[in-house]
């Protein structure tokens, strides 16, 4: 697990974005639900793919007009594809300000 800025097209954090790696099953076991597009897949994993889920919380801070899906977002100068959002009642839990992206 990492802290780092995160920026989009509409916006930069703080230095306070936990990103953490996270497979298909993480979603399962901690009950995330994700609001808009999806959660990391197997083939994420398999391919070494850069997405990312937010946190509901980011997700409204570095996209303020939409979902984000399909957009970047840079953490550590990496750039990620968003592919989902988190819910609201899961907000990933403490990590409302997280970022999952596939554990390889």
């Amino acid at each position: 697990m990492r802290r780092d800025a995160a920026i989009s097209r509409y916006e930069e954090t703080e230095p306070e974005v936990l990103l953490f790696g996270a497979s298909p099953e993480t979603f399962a076991a901690k009950n995330w639900n994700v609001a808009h597009g999806r959660a990391i897949m197997a083939s994420d994993v398999d391919s070494a793919r850069n997405v990312c889920v937010l946190g509901a919380s980011l997700a409204k801070r570095l996209f303020p007009f939409g979902t984000g899906l399909g957009d970047k977002v840079k953490f550590l100068g990496i750039n990620y594809t968003v592919v989902g959002d988190a819910a609201y009642a899961a907000a990933l839990v403490s990590r409302d300000l997280g970022v999952p992206f596939p554990l390889t």
